[in-house]
């Protein structure tokens, strides 16, 4: 971008790497810069290598997945529960069989989670 001719205004050179723009107010920085942006880049794949990041892309998706089944598990509770508490009277008695069914699905998740991502959600 050129000056607009206001005093003050930077003037910018445009450096173009990988489809990346960088902007700098001095063309002496452009290294610099360039240097810091590589050096982040090599960090982060090795940090890839290392398992420690993930394309966000994967992190949606198993996101997405994971909420998808957990709902489809949750929505099912009803009709299975239902002709199992309406013969009950005590309401105590119904609520533990809510809560173990519930526990169970959870559980049954969490088993998913952990075997499909290798590590256990807390609490769980």
């Amino acid at each position: 971008m050129a000056d607009s001719g206001h005093s003050g205004t930077p003037q910018y050179r445009q450096c173009h790497l990988d489809e990346l723009l960088i902007f700098v107010d001095r063309p002496e920085c452009a290294a610099d810069v360039l240097g810091d942006i590589l050096a982040r880049m090599a960090e982060m794949e090795f940090r890839k290598a290392q398992a420690e990041l993930v394309e966000i892309s994967f992190v949606q998706k198993a996101a997405y997945e994971t909420a998808r089944s957990l709902n489809q598990s949750l929505m099912s509770m009803s009709p299975q529960l239902a002709p199992q508490v309406a013969a009950l009277s005590d309401p105590r008695e119904v609520e533990r069989q809510l809560n173990a069914a519930l526990r169970q699905r959870l559980n049954e998740a969490a088993q998913v989670f952990r075997d499909d991502f290798g590590f256990a959600l807390d609490g769980c």
